[in-house]
């Protein structure tokens, strides 16, 4: 189970951003462009399996796995493994006891060669690995993210009763599913 620890502080599509792409020159509208930026990022994160800005997750598993795949790409650093030990007692697995692909999409963390791991308690959630995820700046999340964005807010922005999110035009998932994890 995914949880976040700590959300993004900023997002992927500027509220002039937004409001250039809409056309709207006015500040009547501003709190609701706004809420709709954070609701097509929201959307969007959930669709792709992916954080958009940078934040802090946290993975709940019930044991030490051999391989265990990281979602919420790209991952920028794993902040910790910890576990709880046979006693039930919250240990900090060592950085040298496994490895880290970063670059791959699901990001994975393996068994170092010729280590054993450690026995937990039998408890659910007996493993919790703290990472950081999401591109560093708004620039940096890819192009077609980025459109599609745009038009999750314009289609949101124009249609605002209630059929508004329930279906969206297949370009914006078309932009999307390049970068989904599947």
């Amino acid at each position: 189970m995914y949880k976040i620890k700590t959300a993004a502080v900023s997002q992927p599509i500027s509220q002039s951003e937004a409001k250039l792409h809409l056309k709207v020159s006015v500040s009547t509208d501003d709190d609701l462009i706004d809420d709709l930026i954070a609701s097509a990022t929201a959307w969007a994160e959930e669709y792709l399996d992916r954080q958009l800005m940078s934040a802090t997750w946290e993975l709940y598993l019930d044991n030490l796995y051999t391989k265990i795949d990281l979602h919420k790409c790209p991952i920028t650093e794993i902040t910790s493994v910890k576990y709880y030990d046979s006693d039930n007692a919250l240990q900090t697995l060592s950085a040298n006891d496994y490895d880290t692909d970063l670059v791959s999409e699901p990001s994975r963390i393996w068994k170092a060669y010729s280590v054993i791991y450690p026995l937990t308690y039998d408890r659910p959630n007996a493993v919790v690995i703290e990472f950081k995820s999401g591109y560093t700046t708004a620039a940096a999340v890819p192009k077609p993210i980025h459109s599609a964005l745009l038009l999750i807010i314009a289609h949101n922005y124009e249609n605002r009763g209630d059929e508004g999110h329930r279906k969206y035009p297949k370009a914006i998932t078309d932009l999307l599913d390049m970068y989904r994890l599947w």
